[in-house]
């Protein structure tokens, strides 16, 4: 289930859990918005929660969700001079080497196919995107990775780790040879950290489960 983690009167911070929707979608999927509706009816009387960012559906963790038009312009400034902080944890494929390091690629979204295009070459319409990586352990075949996210592009971690080498555990999508149980993917938004304008001082919010990891269960790709 999704969890309310923070709230000030300005806007949330909710714990998405994995194979739900941030936001509801023409195929009526379960999503985040319309759980928080029932649980603040009063919040959706007024201007309505709005999510400052989103996470893929097979993605889990944390989302800043305005409250009202006033929070939501303000925060999406922090958003567009990249003043907010995103931390992913993720299990990956092989074993990542070297220990730590940085990815730049360009990045194209392909709506046709649901999918991100990275190349290592510029194209019309590509974007230079990037992320930091650390590796926190290697256990059978499988790295465990803290990323940190510069920029915020359709599907990023995933088609860049993919393109490496090395998919996440369960994102068949992208290549992963295991897929979990319930389709979803190893990848969690486990932290963020801003400069609050409303509290005056500088927020984080992190919440990674310790059964997280253990609890994966993958089968080959048939």
């Amino acid at each position: 289930m999704p969890s309310i983690l923070f709230e000030n009167p300005q806007y949330f911070i909710v714990d998405k859990e994995h194979g739900l929707n941030s936001e509801p979608d023409r195929h009526d999927h379960a999503n985040l918005m319309d759980w928080l509706k029932r649980q603040r009816p009063d919040i959706y009387k007024r201007w309505g929660p709005h999510p400052l960012h989103r996470l893929d559906r097979p993605v889990a963790g944390l989302l800043i969700v305005a409250k009202n038009l006033r929070a939501h312009r303000t925060l999406q400034r922090l958003f567009e001079n990249r003043r907010i902080t995103k931390m992913y944890r993720a299990l990956v494929q092989g074993l990542v080497h070297p220990s730590e390091g940085e990815l730049h690629h360009y990045h194209i979204k392909d709506p046709k196919n649901f999918k991100a295009i990275i190349s290592e070459n510029p194209a019309q319409g590509a974007l230079l995107v990037g992320l930091s990586y650390r590796v926190i352990r290697h256990f059978n075949e499988i790295t465990e990775l803290d990323l940190r996210l510069h920029t915020g592009r359709y599907h990023q971690i995933r088609a860049q780790l993919a393109f490496i080498g090395h998919p996440i555990l369960g994102d068949v999508l992208y290549g992963s040879t295991q897929m979990t149980l319930n389709n979803v993917i190893a990848l969690r938004a486990y932290k963020l950290g801003f400069y609050c304008p409303f509290e005056k001082r500088k927020m984080v919010f992190e919440y990674l489960p310790s059964e997280f990891y253990e609890s994966w269960s993958f089968k080959p790709c048939l």
